[in-house]
């Protein structure tokens, strides 16, 4: 699902951003579409969470580079789509983690009780 979204953004992104702006746009969802490999190959490891909410992070700083000024403020651009669809997505993985991590501790508790 993340990765379709991206596609489909990384479309709008192109559609949205100014002629001389376009290389950089280019330059920023090419890495994000790297990104996504990265993530689907490994997305049972434990770093996945944090680098990936840096990744975004990172992402939200360009905003001022890679989305039109009236884009930002009307919240109409690709780069409020991307960390929606990523939010969306984390939430599913951070269940997973944390339904993990307390099956941990239950079994720690269970050791330290007997």
């Amino acid at each position: 699902m993340r990765t379709t979204a991206l596609s489909c953004v990384s479309g709008a992104a192109l559609f949205q951003a100014a002629p001389d702006r376009r290389a950089l746009v280019v330059g920023v969802a090419t890495g994000l579409a790297a990104w996504s490999v990265v993530y689907v190959r490994f997305s049972s490891r434990g770093w996945l969470l944090p680098v990936d909410t840096l990744v975004i992070m990172l992402l939200c700083l360009t905003q001022r580079w890679t989305v039109p000024p009236d884009a930002v403020v009307d919240s109409t651009n690709w780069v409020l789509a991307v960390v929606t669809v990523t939010a969306i997505s984390a939430g599913r993985g951070v269940d997973r983690v944390v339904a993990r991590g307390r099956g941990t501790r239950l079994r720690c508790l269970e050791r330290i009780v007997d």
